[in-house]
């Protein structure tokens, strides 16, 4: 879908637009029926990706970077440089009563 100026339009209205075929549809923007719309378009998305909404995002929350959104990169771009983002290691060290322990870098 895009917008009367030719832009992609990824609004929820929009996406409801193209799975119900309908061009006219408009919402109504009470809280009941946001709700369930978005909870449909969620429903959408979760058959349709579900193995990476659950790799990538269930349980693991961060917060949004300042400088990406001030760099303004697109989605794509932040799930490449979030997919690419070195793991961190994990190395023993020694607490104070000389025990090992598991400590991440």
């Amino acid at each position: 879908m895009t917008t009367e100026r030719g832009n992609l339009s990824y609004s929820a209205q929009s996406c409801m637009r193209y799975l119900n075929k309908d061009l006219w549809y408009t919402e109504q923007h009470t809280a009941l029926r946001d709700s369930m719309l978005e909870f449909q378009l969620f429903a959408t998305f979760w058959k349709k990706w579900k193995s990476i909404i659950k790799r990538e995002f269930v349980g693991n929350i961060k917060q949004p970077s300042w400088q990406h959104l001030k760099k303004r990169y697109s989605a794509t771009k932040k799930r490449e440089m979030r997919l690419n983002r070195p793991k961190k290691t994990t190395f023993k060290t020694k607490n104070k009563q000389g025990e090992l322990f598991n400590e991440t870098a």
